[in-house]
């Protein structure tokens, strides 16, 4: 800590040693980029400002087409570690996102280095609107220093892999409902990665989806069925979904809460066959469906991802089941696969990275709601397995991880 604070210093030399001293007992300190200093708005609770936790190159965008968007909202990036402050100093406090060979800045972002311990917190302004873009498995730590500026006013948009990650926020975090934020969710299919730590190539041009948050096991229970998306999102919390809505290079559509879900079931059935399979057998994207045994293997996967999640929505009656049939599934992860034949999907760079996989939150999702459904996931469960232990294998070693699977069963 004390080698980051010194190396804040020599970029930063009118922050004081008593200033550097004091931010290391803090949960957080505001640092400039291109020593910028707060304004009087910024330091009071403006409910217009929104916040980014999570600067990967999927935070960095929204970041960027937040700013750029007409009536700009006031845009703080929430950094976990101080360097990231300099490293924004030295990109100027812009973020530049390449898209079809063009180049394009946005600045006067502010920076907020957030330090995952204990500290003073009376002087940290409310956080009315806050989009989390972590990796699912660093969001419960990324919160904490958060708690106490987040209340039941604020709206907290989860824009993640996989599923279970909210509910673990409310049971470790905000156990409270009186004082509990209020949740929307979002999915997107833009894909973008990093070219320096403040620039990234906007490779693929896709589109995002929100909405009001909303657990599988409660869908089909809203009573009213909700025709108008904004209708059905909390009206402290239509604010954020405007400003997104008005970034058109988000191409963001909102929901209803049903849409919704369906739409991260169907991510969640994506994440967990095409992602793990391209680990375990080090392929891209399109190098699966054309191997027959990885195929039978595919279907198996989808029986119990199909099972488990027909089981969710079936929990008080729904009639959403027939998109999440084991035919229409494996129609569908053939055809995204397809078409991003020849992409690398985030759980394969994180492992060539080195990096922590979402693992637990997509098949071990599955894994842990079977398990408290009576359904059997052997399947999910050595995929799991294999990827944290890093198991790579050819097609030809596969029944001796999953028995009874051999190319001559493929149909």
């Amino acid at each position: 800590m004390w080698n980051q604070l010194q190396s804040i210093a020599l970029r930063f030399p009118r922050l004081r040693l008593h200033k550097l001293l004091s931010l290391s007992a803090k949960t957080s300190f505001h640092l400039p980029c291109r020593d910028r200093r707060l304004s009087s708005t910024h330091a009071s609770h403006d409910k217009k400002s929104i916040y980014i936790l999570g600067v990967g190159s999927i935070g960095k965008l929204f970041a960027h087409s937040l700013a750029k968007s007409s009536s700009a909202p006031p845009v703080t990036l929430l950094l976990h570690r101080p360097e990231l402050a300099v490293d924004c100093d030295k990109a100027g406090g812009c973020i530049e996102v390449v898209k079809n060979g063009s180049a394009d800045k946005q600045c006067g972002f502010q920076t907020e280095v957030i330090l995952q311990k204990g500290g003073d917190t009376s002087t940290h302004e409310i956080i009315t609107n806050l989009i989390v873009v972590t990796k699912a498995q660093a969001t419960v730590p990324a919160l904490q220093p958060l708690k106490h500026r987040l209340t039941n006013e604020s709206t907290i948009l989860f824009l993640q892999n996989g599923l279970g990650v909210t509910e673990e926020v409310t049971a470790r975090i905000f156990p409270n409902p009186s004082s509990r934020p209020q949740y929307l969710a979002g999915i997107t299919t833009h894909g973008a990665y990093p070219t320096a730590p403040f620039s990234i190539v906007h490779a693929g041009i896709g589109t995002a989806t929100v909405g009001a948050f909303l657990p599988p096991e409660d869908s089909g229970q809203q009573g009213i069925i909700v025709e108008d998306p904004v209708a059905s999102i909390p009206a402290n919390s239509r604010y954020l979904i405007q400003q997104i809505l008005k970034a058109p290079a988000l191409a963001a559509t909102a929901v209803t809460p049903e849409q919704l879900l369906r739409a991260r079931l169907e991510k969640l059935v994506i994440n967990a066959t095409v992602n793990p399979l391209t680990v375990i057998f080090n392929r891209h994207n399109g190098q699966l469906f054309g191997r027959p045994p990885i195929r039978v293997l595919i279907q198996r996967l989808l029986t119990e991802v199909s099972a488990v999640i027909r089981a969710l929505i079936n929990y008080k009656g729904n009639t959403m089941d027939s998109r999440f049939s084991e035919p229409a599934l494996e129609k569908h992860v053939e055809r995204v696969a397809t078409f991003n034949s020849k992409g690398i999907n985030s759980m394969l760079q994180d492992v060539r990275a080195g990096k922590e996989t979402e693992i637990d939150y997509i098949n071990g999702y599955i894994v842990a709601r079977g398990a408290e459904l009576g359904i059997q996931c052997p399947h999910n469960r050595k995929v799991v397995e294999m990827v944290k232990n890093g198991h790579v294998i050819s097609e030809s070693q596969i029944s001796d991880f999953f028995p009874h699977i051999e190319g001559t069963e493929y149909h």
